[in-house]
């Protein structure tokens, strides 16, 4: 039998949402079985809890970054109890006008 492998997680910026220094973020997850869940994390607050019964999972969620660095972590379990984190980290200038920045680490190790 396969070995059953551990989800994968993808965090992206979209640029398109910068209103009142909200940015909008893009997550897919895809697993080889069947995705539980994802949770997302800013500075270590809960916000966010989407439930998946499919080998997929995209959608966007919309955050307000505070001033200085940002970190987003997103948490993707399968149906087998394996969990992936994806991380990204936001630079919020809230009284520039530049746009803020995001960086998404790059290995999205699995979560012990």
């Amino acid at each position: 039998a396969a070995k059953h492998q551990a989800p994968q997680v993808d965090i992206k910026l979209a640029l398109t949402a910068q209103a009142h220094h909200a940015l909008r973020f893009t997550i897919k997850a895809q697993d080889d079985g069947l995705l539980d869940h994802a949770v997302v994390y800013v500075n270590g607050h809960k916000q966010h809890y989407l439930p998946s019964d499919g080998r997929r999972l995209e959608t966007s969620v919309e955050l307000s970054p505070e001033a200085g660095s940002n970190r987003i972590a997103v948490y993707v379990e399968d149906d087998q109890g394996h969990r992936t984190r994806g991380l990204a980290w936001v630079l919020g200038e809230l009284d520039a006008e530049d746009p803020p920045v995001a960086e998404q680490v790059d290995e999205a190790a699995p979560a012990e």
